[in-house]
């Protein structure tokens, strides 16, 4: 690895430009022509304050990622990381473009078609080469598709002296190929299961296909999911302000009448923008009534009925890491004595299995999981519905108590749900019930779908609950619905 005494000799170098020393300095908005593949604290203040590579992380902590997942590797290891790909709906019409979250949490890049190497040469902490890809930055290219960062920005604004052109990143991981013993490629999902190097960036795909020949692969989840699963203080501010953002969203929205599903949708979209969060973290849910019944339910077309429920599901992004949250409760002007026993059975469920969400407690998951499921059966015999522990976990409560988020919805995947919770992991608790049309149920039950879910920080004696914002006590509930307008 460099020294930083060489990367400080290799800034002064690049320092002695004074235009560009000119347009670097933080939250001064500059005449220069310099420009970037990425919001930067020069360029938009509004967005990053002064030393932020991404929003609330610099660049000193993308740095110190990159030693931890070294630190990790053995003698010989090859890390390949590569950014996401350009998705196309139809002919030239893309979607909006999202990073992949493993290059994401080492680079802070949000550049397509760039790729990241590290190789560990020997088994000692320091000693590892690092060489970092980005797309040539010409004219023409952004003229059409934006502008793009470069090189002699880049070392600057990634703290990463050994950065090149993209076209040139064959030729070193055929070098480093040669020398590795194994290698960690970076698999993104979504792309054909036997063809894994699919999203890879075109100028590099035929060279890992060459490797992969040659050479071990594993997954760099193996390496990285570890390390993302503890968060940063930077990483929590990130999910408490998204989740803050999406909170204050659901309170104005729990408070206004809809006709239609899409647009109660289109309202939550715009809070989170408007809140300061860049995007949905998800494609939402939106499920009036029975439409409530399919977990994942995201048409989002259907109209409304009076005296309802409506189960939403959404959150915003902010700085690339998501918030969750599940919120549920009556179109009509409050709930029927029938949806406020269930989701009052639902709530206490979630409330007791939130207070177990702590380093001190030992459990991890998929017992916190156990424990909600014997929780709702007792629950529901309160209010009259008897089922068998198949029924409960099979029919009206089918999905998981939870899952890790962060820079994913479903963060860290590869992750065991049985090890026991640690301090600083964000995990999500949202138990619901789900009654079907059928006679084995009470008919005043049937139809009704809940579920209620907040993203939590895992604490060691105590959790914290980020999304505490999002109203969710039936008197709450009560009180915006009472009060709600067009």
């Amino acid at each position: 690895m460099l020294s930083l005494r060489y990367l400080s000799h290799g800034f002064r170098k690049l320092f002695g430009n004074k235009e560009l020393v000119h347009s670097l300095q933080p939250n001064v908005r500059t005449k220069s022509s310099k420009t970037f593949g990425q919001p930067t604290s020069f360029t938009r203040p509004h967005i990053l304050r002064p030393g932020e590579l991404t929003p609330k992380v610099n660049a000193d902590e993308y740095r110190a990622r990159r030693d931890n997942v070294a630190a990790l590797m053995q003698e010989g290891d090859l890390l390949i990381t590569t950014s996401a790909a350009v998705k196309y709906m139809c002919g030239a019409a893309f979607y909006e473009y999202h990073q992949d979250p493993n290059f994401y949490y080492l680079t802070g890049c949000l550049e397509p078609d760039s790729i990241l190497l590290i190789l560990k040469e020997k088994d000692m902490f320091e000693n590892y080469k690092l060489a970092f890809f980005l797309p040539p930055k010409t004219s023409y290219a952004e003229k059409w598709e934006g502008f793009r960062t470069g090189i002699e920005n880049g070392k600057i604004l990634f703290h990463i002296e050994n950065i090149q052109e993209n076209w040139e990143a064959p030729f070193v991981i055929e070098e480093f190929g040669n020398r590795c013993k194994r290698v960690f490629y970076n698999t993104q999902r979504g792309y054909p299961y036997k063809d894994p190097v699919a999203s890879s960036p075109d100028v590099v795909r035929d060279k890992i296909r060459e490797l992969q020949e040659k050479k071990p692969f594993r997954s760099a989840n193996e390496l990285l999911h570890p390390l993302r699963t503890i968060k940063s203080e930077s990483e929590i501010a990130c999910l408490q302000h998204a989740a803050n953002i999406s909170g204050d969203a659901y309170k104005e929205v729990m408070a206004k009448d809809f006709y239609e599903e899409n647009q109660l949708a289109a309202e939550l979209e715009y809070r989170f923008k408007m809140g300061g969060c860049q995007r949905s973290a998800y494609v939402p849910v939106i499920a009036g009534g029975r439409n409530g019944l399919c977990i994942h339910y995201t048409s989002n077309d259907d109209a409304f009925q009076q005296n309802d429920m409506v189960l939403v599901d959404a959150g915003g992004e902010y700085g690339g890491y998501v918030t969750d949250i599940s919120r549920t409760w009556p179109t009509g002007r409050g709930f029927t004595p029938a949806q406020r026993d269930l989701y009052q059975a639902v709530l206490n469920v979630q409330k007791k299995c939130i207070d177990l969400c702590t380093s001190s407690s030992g459990l991890s998951l998929a017992r916190i999981h156990y424990e909600s499921a014997v929780l709702l059966k007792e629950e529901l015999k309160q209010i009259g519905i008897y089922g068998s522990k198949s029924e409960i976990e099979d029919v009206l409560y089918p999905h998981s108590i939870g899952h890790e988020i962060g820079l994913e919805i479903h963060d860290c995947f590869s992750n065991n749900s049985f090890s026991p919770l640690k301090k600083n992991q964000i995990v999500t608790i949202e138990p619901g019930i789900y009654v079907p049309v059928n006679n084995r149920w009470p008919k005043w039950a049937q139809g009704i779908a809940i579920r209620i879910e907040d993203s939590i920080l895992v604490g060691e004696q105590e959790p914290i609950v980020l999304t505490k914002d999002a109203p969710k006590e039936v008197k709450e509930i009560q009180n915006l619905r009472e009060s709600a307008a067009w």
